[in-house]
């Protein structure tokens, strides 16, 4: 996958899944942290962790395991709807990527935020979501 900017190694992948088998509470917290780049409450953290620890840990590390093996680029040609893609200026190679695959995307990049957006800039990821929507 040397043109996809979002792969990662399989020694990443795998340091993961280990980080996750050997200790998941521990990996579920660093994880859910590093979704933000804006502080959150504590309880925002906590309750996100607690949400991920209910999925079984079969279906945890089978979905890990797919994420950084599996390979669903060939799909994104076939996206026909207006697609919004919002990310972050750390993943705009990615970005940039998708809305190159995908006819009709529109790409927002958000800067100052982590993987999650939608709270670290709400006002921001509002603003984005609702001219597309009025847009299309």
């Amino acid at each position: 996958m040397d043109d996809y900017p979002g792969s990662a190694t399989l020694q990443q992948a795998r340091s993961l899944l280990l980080d996750f088998q050997d200790n998941r509470a521990k990996a579920t917290d660093k994880f859910v942290r590093s979704l933000f780049k804006v502080n959150q409450p504590e309880y925002l953290y906590s309750e996100l962790a607690a949400g991920s620890l209910k999925t079984p840990m079969g279906a945890a590390i089978s979905l890990l395991f797919d994420l950084y093996t599996g390979d669903r680029r060939p799909a994104l040609s076939h996206v026909a709807v207006p697609t919004l893609i919002i990310t972050n200026s750390d993943n705009r190679l990615l970005g940039d990527y998708l809305k190159s695959k995908i006819k009709r995307a529109t790409l927002e990049v958000i800067d100052g935020a982590g993987s999650a957006i939608f709270l670290d800039k709400p006002q921001a990821f509002n603003q984005a979501l609702e001219s597309f929507l009025g847009e299309h």
